[in-house]
């Protein structure tokens, strides 16, 4: 029997920052969602070439969930539907990404603050293991970073430049 305690560290600073996606222009990504980061995520991805879309039929190179500080069992069911209709979509395209985004405390709760959106996290993580060609990523955007331009920079970031399934 062996115990683990789950805690917050720091990512180690990218080397040599990624200057875009690794999907081709003209793409088409999904992006679902009811905040001003959705819009923004949109608006960061329509910018970098890619055809953004709330619709989930059709051919589909990434599907962006992001949720807020106040969604709710709804919105996090709804997620799951869509994850699911769009796993054939997200399977045939390569390279392709299936990312959550929760609106707690940037730390995953770990500080004691959580919220429904935390429920999307467990997408990806699931994904990762049954979709091998799809890049799965889980983010904890902190509620209170209230930059949503910035914020979505900072996830395209992490996305274009890699790392581990959880940030």
């Amino acid at each position: 029997l062996e115990r683990r305690v789950l805690s917050a560290v720091a990512l180690p600073e990218k080397a040599a920052p990624a200057t875009s996606l690794k999907w081709p222009a003209g793409s088409r990504v999904a992006v679902v969602g009811k905040d001003s980061l959705t819009e923004a995520l949109a608006q960061a991805l329509n910018k970098a070439g890619m055809l953004v879309t709330t619709e989930l039929d059709g051919p589909l190179t990434a599907l962006f969930l992001v949720g807020s500080d106040n969604c709710d069992n709804t919105f996090v069911r709804e997620a799951f539907r869509q994850a699911r209709q769009a796993a054939k979509q997200l399977q045939k395209s390569s390279p392709s990404a299936l990312i959550s985004i929760a609106r707690m405390d940037g730390q995953f709760g770990l500080t004691g603050k959580g919220n429904l959106s935390g429920g999307l996290t467990g997408l990806p993580k699931t994904a990762a293991h049954e979709w091998e060609n799809v890049d799965c990523r889980a983010f904890d955007v902190d509620a209170g970073w209230k930059d949503a331009k910035a914020a979505a920079a900072a996830i395209l970031h992490e996305v274009a430049v890699g790392g581990p399934l959880e940030i």
